[in-house]
């Protein structure tokens, strides 16, 4: 007599997508789509059913981006396969395992899809700025940051005049009057002034922080030249105040009034001098 023993083809594969640090499902949802960030560490974990004989010679072929990238794909050996995976574009994607046992039959390929959300940048909290003069340059460096796939790609910008829409286009708070993270920025006049820091990834998200400045007026420090300290009766000397200096904005609109007489009120406002 002779027996004939016909080979059983791994079945009922099923995929499960969990979290790489705490190894937790994502549940679906109603439509039995798993939703994830971009870049988020996540595992494939692959389940199918074979005869004991078969289980740990198992082969899995998994690709993980079948329909955006379909020459990307991973394989594993054994009774289970959990493989590392990540997604860095946003949208649908579709994954597809694939099983073989050791007489090359298949599970027949098994699909399933999950959705990439975008992760917006982070910008971190501004202190708050000290009191500045006039003309005098506010140094400030923002920190910010994404994802890992994004971070390269990030475009950073100071709108320094939130208010005006300097370049015509969507907002007035969404100008790039300055590119980088670093901002240089002074003010001729008094008074109080915000510029936005603002970063956009390539999906085009954009997230924003404001900034607070404060700008104070510094007073002239007069100064007096005198030709001659020690005139004659009748002599004739003059009288300079070119070296009065004041913030570099102010010196063309200085004022000079000259009291050539200290001890008279000459205009009546209680102050002889």
């Amino acid at each position: 007599h002779s027996i004939m023993v016909n080979n059983i083809a791994p079945s009922n594969g099923q995929i499960d997508l969990r979290n790489a640090d705490d190894q937790i499902s994502i549940l679906p949802d109603q439509q039995q789509i798993w939703w994830v960030d971009e870049d988020q560490s996540l595992e494939l974990v692959g389940d199918v059913t074979d005869s004991p004989n078969d289980m740990d010679s198992l082969t899995w072929m998994w690709q993980p981006d079948v329909d955006i990238d379909p020459t990307l794909s991973m394989t594993s050996t054994g009774a289970t396969s959990v493989i590392p995976v990540s997604w860095s574009e946003k949208g649908l994607h579709k994954i597809s395992m694939q099983v073989f046992d050791d007489d090359d039959e298949s599970s027949g390929i098994v699909s399933r899809y999950v959705r990439v959300q975008n992760v917006p940048p982070t910008i971190a909290d501004f202190e708050q700025q000290l009191p500045l003069w006039e003309d005098q340059n506010a140094q400030l460096t923002a920190d910010f940051s994404d994802s890992a796939s994004d971070v390269d790609s990030l475009v950073a910008c100071w709108d320094t005049n939130p208010f005006v829409n300097s370049d015509g286009e969507f907002s007035a708070d969404d100008d790039c009057d300055i590119s980088g993270s670093t901002l240089t920025q002074s003010w001729p006049s008094a008074g109080s002034y915000q510029v936005i820091f603002h970063v956009t990834d390539d999906d085009g998200d954009r997230t924003s922080e404001m900034v607070n400045f404060t700008v104070r007026n510094r007073k002239p420090v007069a100064a007096i030249v005198a030709s001659n300290l020690l005139p004659e009766t009748g002599e004739k000397f003059s009288l300079s105040g070119n070296l009065s200096t004041d913030t570099a904005s102010d010196m063309d609109d200085l004022i000079y009034r000259w009291d050539l007489d200290t001890t008279e009120d000459a205009d009546d406002d209680g102050f002889a001098d």
